[in-house]
């Protein structure tokens, strides 16, 4: 089984909502516009490491260890680069919703 550190999951709930808490009148309206600003963040405001670690766990579904292994670099370092990310992601989400 998968050990998933709580930040990620407190992550995924405040992403939800936040998206909630816009009075979207469609669900898929919502999302779109989050998926539209989450790019929009990761694109812009995130250091190279911290885009390449998310892409790789978010969007390419890998685990820390297997990032790990493949950019041959500590799995702590990997969960540190991904934790400042998602704070940094937070951050600028709350100025949008």
């Amino acid at each position: 089984m998968k050990r998933v550190p709580m930040s990620v999951l407190e992550f995924d709930e405040k992403i939800i909502e936040m998206a909630n808490a816009e009075n979207a009148s469609d669900n898929s309206e919502t999302i779109a516009k989050v998926k539209k600003i989450m790019v929009k963040i990761i694109k812009n405001d995130l250091t190279p490491r911290q885009k390449e670690l998310i892409m790789l766990y978010y969007y390419k579904n890998m685990k820390v260890t297997e990032i790990a292994e493949m950019l041959n670099i500590d799995h702590s370092t990997v969960s540190r680069t991904l934790s400042r990310a998602r704070k940094n992601i937070m951050e600028r989400l709350k100025y949008y919703f």
